[in-house]
């Protein structure tokens, strides 16, 4: 398991990108004292020797999702029409 502090997170580079398989996975919300946590976990790929087995799992507490989306919008340039196509195309709705 891994637990991510967004501050430890630094941009890469690199020339070539794998393609990848799709896998399945699951996401967890809980909390833990005072702490909310957000956890992803994901499962081996069909043709592994146990593809039930978790394979990989990445925990973000509150603070570091919010860090996290920020970079993903900035990075991917998502913009609010995107993230809330509701509250963009009917003003008047409850979204928030």
């Amino acid at each position: 398991m891994a637990k991510i502090e967004i501050s430890n997170l630094k941009k890469g580079s690199r020339e070539r990108f794998i393609p990848q398989q799709s896998v399945n996975a699951e996401y967890f919300v809980f909390q833990q004292g005072p702490t909310h946590w957000f956890q992803i976990d994901t499962y081996g790929s069909a043709g592994r020797k146990n593809p039930e087995k978790c394979s990989q799992s990445i925990r973000l507490d509150r603070p570091n999702v919010i860090k996290l989306m920020h970079i993903m919008i900035d990075e991917l340039k998502i913009s609010a029409d995107e993230l809330y196509p509701d509250l963009i195309n009917n003003p008047s709705s409850q979204f928030f």
